[in-house]
């Protein structure tokens, strides 16, 4: 009976390890196929698309992502990096603690969201070959599933910088390069605040209060490149590998997909006027207070 029962047991293994052998094949042929596809340079294509600035304060100087697309299978998707106010407070956005990561969304719906808003958007097309572009896809896709494990710094992790190092672990060992560097990005923080909410005097205030404690000597100018500055600079971006040899980041010219609408009005109520009303109501408290202290004398 032991014997029986053995020799049944040794079949049922031998069963399932023919099964699981034979589900395998299957799998790894199917992706010698979709690399022998992926090889084709137009299987996949990789952009950077540029968002314009919009009415919130977190979008004061537009938006990056990077959208990937194989028509072939039908795969569309933006990864946009992306504040998570579900790990994080307004108050940790303020001391630049808040958590973010990368996001994968539908570009339909992606793009849905900026027409909303009348936001333009604009695509460069990446001068990458079909590894790159490969390595570009499973890096992100890698970074969602990690979630939201970055700490958000608008001088140094922020939706732009991020993008661009994306960009750059996909292109190793090669590295990607900007020839030259928007002066916006050479001067002092302070300057480069002023520049980047130069529309909303409220938001420039709130911006140097945040980044008061920042420390400048720690800061690359190429992590100060924002989205709204991408218009000059991305014909200046090029990856260069060992030898030296360098090619342009941007494949051809850029592509609206969506037109700019929203135009940004200042708030009319501004700082000067914050402070104008405030002294008006000091002096008013002060003359009131001498007023009732004659009185209180006068009896």
């Amino acid at each position: 009976m032991n014997c029986k029962l053995l020799g049944i047991l040794i079949l049922s293994l031998c069963f399932c390890f023919t099964k699981v052998q034979a589900e395998q094949v299957p799998d790894s042929s199917k992706v010698a196929v979709i690399d022998k596809e992926a090889a084709n340079p137009d299987f996949i294509h990789a952009y950077l698309l540029i968002v314009d600035a919009g009415k919130a304060f977190y979008s004061v100087s537009g938006h990056a992502a990077i959208r990937m697309v194989c028509a072939e299978k039908g795969l569309d998707y933006c990864f946009s990096f992306e504040l998570d106010m579900d790990k994080s407070s307004y108050l940790d956005v303020f001391t630049r603690k808040a958590k973010a990561g990368f996001i994968p969304v539908q570009s339909g719906k992606f793009l849905d969201a900026y027409r909303l808003e009348g936001r333009g958007v604009r695509a460069y097309e990446l001068n990458l070959t079909p590894s790159e572009k490969q390595n570009l896809w499973k890096k992100l896709d890698a970074e969602s599933m990690e979630g939201s494990i970055w700490t958000f710094d608008c001088t140094s992790v922020n939706c732009m910088s991020m993008a661009l190092y994306a960009i750059n672990s996909s292109v190793s060992p090669n590295m990607l390069k900007v020839a030259e560097l928007p002066k916006e990005t050479q001067g002092s923080l302070s300057e480069w605040i002023d520049n980047v909410a130069k529309r909303s005097p409220w938001i420039r205030i709130l911006m140097h209060m945040v980044l008061f404690s920042a420390d400048e000597s720690q800061i690359k100018p190429e992590d100060l490149i924002m989205p709204e500055m991408m218009e000059q600079t991305m014909p200046c971006m090029v990856v260069v590998d060992s030898l030296g040899n360098t090619r342009k980041l941007m494949k051809g010219k850029p592509t609206e997909l969506l037109p700019r609408v929203y135009e940004d009005k200042p708030c009319p109520f501004s700082p000067a006027m914050a402070c104008s009303i405030f002294v008006l109501l000091l002096v008013l408290l002060i003359v009131a207070v001498k007023i009732q202290n004659k009185r209180t004398y006068s009896r």
